[in-house]
């Protein structure tokens, strides 16, 4: 009832869900009577809540007056850029694709990935980056050509 008296039925939802995650987390730590502390954990969790909104807030207004975010690609380019990339992707090395899948399709940070591929962190560190590098060769010379191609009349 508390968050439902502060907020939004949906806001209100998240910040119980939140509230009873902490307290599952700190089960064993919790105080008697445990209805004090979580309401404090309902209150914390409302404010977070609230700042988050705030900013979004504060973000959307700004990007609705940058007139860089407001040109919008038009759904051809994104396409041909899309696979573009993928292309790319999959003219990479086995090895080169794995490390970047890994990390922008896995979602897996750097030490993780690193134990999936049996490597230290800094022999993955170093296999990512020149992965990186040559994909960016590879769309680089895929952007070339695509503009070279169309410059030049058929």
């Amino acid at each position: 009832m508390y968050a439902r008296r502060q907020s939004d039925p949906d806001t209100a939802e998240q910040v119980v869900s939140d509230t009873f995650l902490a307290a599952w987390r700190h089960w064993g730590q919790l105080p008697d009577p445990v209805l004090p502390w979580l309401l404090l954990t309902a209150r914390n969790a409302l404010r977070t809540q609230f700042r988050t909104q705030h900013r979004r807030d504060r973000l959307t207004t700004a990007l609705a007056f940058d007139p860089s975010v407001a040109t919008v690609p038009s759904a051809e380019a994104e396409a041909l850029s899309r696979r573009g990339t993928l292309d790319a992707v999959a003219r990479l090395a086995d090895d080169d694709r794995e490390a970047l899948l890994l990390i922008a399709w896995d979602g897996l940070d750097y030490g993780e990935a690193a134990t999936v591929l049996g490597l230290s962190r800094s022999a993955f560190a170093s296999r990512l980056s020149r992965a990186r590098q040559r994909l960016d060769s590879l769309l680089v010379d895929e952007h070339h050509t695509t503009s070279t191609s169309r410059e030049i009349p058929a």
